[in-house]
């Protein structure tokens, strides 16, 4: 009877790339191969990648080739009484949440733009909270501790200042006007897409 190793060829290649901390000899996430550079450098940080492989391999083809990854995590998604287990992306324009379980498949993308606040908490359960447009919340649940911070982090570093609020009997044209610049400024710059700008434009306008 022959022995050896039964392993898939995929399986090897898979094994190829765990790699061992020097310093602390602790395992660290294994990478599936054909990732984009940017998302593979983003994930690499994550200590196990156990159960996610399939949504990971999914989220390059929703990936822009004009926005960069920052950082990424595994997590829960929490929805009022939705739970979805995926990967938060979150790239130099967006965030990206892409979930895939035995039962549903979902995906969120939540611009800069639309988000107006991000609060993160490390305890018994580590998680970070989304504010968007209305007060509507999003949570980010069962994000490693070690992640936690540095993916907070990254989001509120991207987060567009909401326009100060002028007294009362105070003209607001000059303002507006300057406001209106900077984000036409920032649209040229490329790191608002012309959906996103418009959507700024018309809450200054509407706050004007």
């Amino acid at each position: 009877m022959i022995t050896g190793d039964k392993s898939t060829v995929a399986d090897r290649r898979y094994r190829l790339h765990t790699h061992r901390n020097d310093k602390r000899g602790a395992h660290v996430a294994k990478i599936p191969t054909g990732l984009r550079d940017d998302l593979a450098q983003a994930i690499s940080r994550q200590k196990s990648l156990w159960g996610y492989r399939k949504p990971l391999a999914s989220v390059g083809a929703q990936l822009r080739q004009d926005e960069r990854v920052l950082e990424a995590t595994t997590c829960t998604r929490a929805q009022v009484r939705v739970r979805d287990k995926g990967i938060l992306i979150v790239t130099d324009k967006r965030l990206l949440f892409v979930g895939i379980s035995a039962f549903s498949k979902a995906s969120e993308e939540i611009p800069f733009a639309a988000i107006s606040g991000a609060m993160d908490r490390i305890g018994f359960i580590n998680s970070i909270t989304i504010t968007g447009s209305g007060g509507i919340t999003t949570s980010f649940t069962g994000i490693p501790r070690e992640r936690v911070k540095e993916v907070s982090d990254a989001i509120r570093s991207h987060l567009i200042p909401s326009p100060p609020v002028a007294p009362p009997g105070a003209g607001t044209g000059a303002s507006v006007a300057d406001e209106l610049e900077k984000l036409a400024q920032l649209r040229d710059a490329g790191v608002l897409s012309p959906s996103e700008f418009e959507q700024q434009k018309q809450r200054i306008l509407r706050l004007g």
